[in-house]
């Protein structure tokens, strides 16, 4: 037995040519599947994210409310602060007071979540990372991620 007979056909039972339209009407079909599914999986989801954010101030900087006011826009306008949960001053050597305060500042930030991770002005947000928050006030705030909800109202 031939692979093509005399007609044409694979095996003797279908037509070479219809077997390629079927084959790229298969490719296609598939093609299409998998963009959709793969943009299904990458579609941007817009949500607002409470993220409690720990920085390290000057002690004289810390106290200045001008700094952390509520409503005042933060990491570049995309979060704004909800609440200053607490000023603690950092101990030195001897307990003494080593010029800097822990500020902890719970913000409210607009957030996208893109493959189930979070995304505020471009930066991801995750426990234990680093961010910069861009302040009016004091221009650049380097803070670290303490904890994240996505419940909006009850934190602030």
């Amino acid at each position: 037995m031939r692979l093509v007979d005399n007609k044409g056909r694979l095996f003797g039972i279908i037509n070479l040519i219809d077997l390629l339209v079927i084959l790229l009407i298969a490719g296609v079909a598939m093609s299409v599947r998998i963009n959709f599914s793969d943009r299904a999986k990458t579609e941007k989801l817009s949500r607002e994210l409470y993220v409690k954010v720990l920085c390290r101030l000057p002690t004289e900087v810390a106290n200045n409310r001008k700094i952390f006011r509520p409503d005042e826009a933060i990491m570049g306008g995309n979060a704004r602060i909800k609440k200053v949960l607490e000023i603690k001053p950092v101990k030195g050597y001897g307990d003494k007071e080593a010029g800097y305060s822990d500020v902890i500042v719970l913000i409210k930030a607009k957030c996208v979540i893109l493959n189930g991770e979070y995304y505020c002005a471009n930066t991801p947000i995750k426990i234990n990372s680093n961010i910069v928050l861009l302040n009016p006030v004091y221009s650049v705030l380097d803070g670290t991620i303490l904890d994240f909800d996505t419940k909006a109202g009850d934190k602030a």
